[in-house]
């Protein structure tokens, strides 16, 4: 009997797992060229985890770790041309007995204005706070599209590692990617052809404030705004791109390329060289290059490869860098 139970409860986790099911909006209307919509999503995840001994770096030996995420997802179309999307996250989460992050002196989460963040609990057990994701104005014109406010914004062509994602990307052992973080920007859009495009993207930035929501100021650091342009234009079976502009502190140039050779292996590439401001920070070249081949259904082989040419060539330097302040 126990074994049938055990059996079946495998069967109905697989069911889940491999068996796509449909979703719709729990409110939705619409009149003419207008229209509103609602859905929700909901995520929540558990495990253990069991570190180093007598690490200062990792804190207790054994730690439990659970997060939950609510999302209200809302979208408003207005006549043919405009759209407003808004995503809020309400999000819940143990927090860690010693966070490596705040130890190494990183800076905090997406840089984006605290105004839009409540933090509502900070204790040794648990995190929980509340978010406006994206809020943005979306306005859709023959052959051009401007969005303005919080939003996602994505420059990348391969996946594990993406140099040329400068905002808010997702670390390369995320594979959950649905959601990426917004960040307060105005994006526009333009098609030059049928096979061209360019884009052009303004993000705001920010300085740190650790004693607020998340960790960022409420009102813009003009000296950290980002302006980047891209150009892409397709030829034969791959999207060649351009990428130029400036990044908080850094000036960058780079190029991008996907494609298929011989509708078999998928090539992907990106990169750019970055040209700081700043005398304590480092110039470098950054690249990226994915093989991938599709199988049938939904089965996908990826492999990446990733130089840091802005990084550390040992611990040591790495090290030194720590000790005297430079990293």
């Amino acid at each position: 009997m126990i074994f049938r139970f055990v059996h079946r409860g495998w069967l109905f986790l697989l069911i889940l797992l491999f068996v796509p099911a449909q979703s719709s909006a729990f409110y939705e209307a619409a009149k003419g060229d207008n229209g509103v919509s609602l859905r929700g999503f909901v995520d929540a995840g558990a495990g253990l985890t069991r570190n180093p001994a007598d690490s200062f770096i990792s804190g207790d030996r054994d730690e439990t770790v659970w997060n939950g995420d609510l999302r209200l997802l809302a979208n408003a179309w207005l006549g043919g041309h405009f759209r407003v999307e808004a995503n809020v996250l309400e999000s819940i989460r143990a927090a860690p007995s010693r966070d490596p992050a705040v130890l190494r002196g990183d800076a905090p989460g997406v840089e984006r204005s605290s105004l839009l963040a409540w933090q509502q609990q900070d204790s040794g057990n648990s995190q929980a706070g509340l978010v406006l994701d994206n809020v943005n104005l979306r306005w859709n014109g023959e052959n051009s599209e401007l969005i303005v406010g919080r939003q996602p914004v994505s420059l990348a062509t391969t996946f594990f590692f993406t140099p040329n994602d400068f905002f808010a990307p997702f670390a390369a052992r995320n594979f959950y990617r649905v959601y990426k973080p917004g960040v307060d920007a105005a994006r526009f859009d333009l098609r030059l052809s049928d096979l061209s495009q360019f884009t052009l993207v303004g993000v705001l930035g920010y300085h740190e404030e650790r004693d607020v929501g998340n960790g960022w100021s409420r009102a813009p650091d003009w000296g950290r705004t980002s302006l980047v342009g891209r150009l892409t234009q397709n030829r034969g079976d791959f999207e060649w791109g351009l990428v130029a502009g400036r990044v908080c502190d850094y000036r960058v140039f780079g190029a991008s390329l996907q494609g298929d050779l011989f509708h078999w292996l998928g090539i992907r590439a990106e990169g750019h060289y970055q040209d700081t401001e700043k005398d304590n920070q480092r110039n470098g070249l950054e690249i990226s290059l994915g093989l991938e081949h599709r199988f049938a259904g939904s089965l996908t082989a990826r492999l990446e490869y990733f130089f840091h040419g802005s990084g550390y060539h040992s611990m040591a330097e790495a090290d030194r860098a720590l000790a005297t302040g430079e990293a």
